[in-house]
């Protein structure tokens, strides 16, 4: 159970990667920015970036907000925002998530 959802079980759909505050957050890959600013479902200031071929991945839990817009090209390395505890966090930390086609998948699988 995690204290952001008082107590209560919820599907965990991301991979919580915690450092210091600001630490920077970068792309994963390139593609297009297709979200950037506040998210009101618990991922605070957030990024989404559509990467072709129903691939979009998501950046959460940044400090401020982000350093990109909607319809950005970014590189992969590129800053995207610096990492906080926004949102639905309890601790310094970026939540990185996953669609394929519209469904949340393992983020371990997209990672080398």
């Amino acid at each position: 159970m995690e204290p952001a959802y008082n107590g209560y079980a919820h599907f965990h759909q991301g991979l919580d990667i915690a450092n210091n505050l600001y630490t920077p957050i970068v792309a994963a890959d390139g593609g297009t920015v297709v979200f950037a600013g506040w998210n009101n479902f618990g991922f605070g200031n957030a990024v989404a970036i559509d990467h072709g071929n129903g691939l979009v991945t998501w950046y959460c839990h940044m400090v401020q907000q982000p350093a990109v817009w909607v319809g950005e090209h970014v590189s992969q390395g590129q800053f995207l925002g610096p990492m906080g505890s926004t949102g639905a966090s309890t601790g310094s930390h970026t939540h990185f998530a996953v669609m394929k086609d519209g469904v949340w998948v393992d983020p371990l699988r997209y990672l080398q």
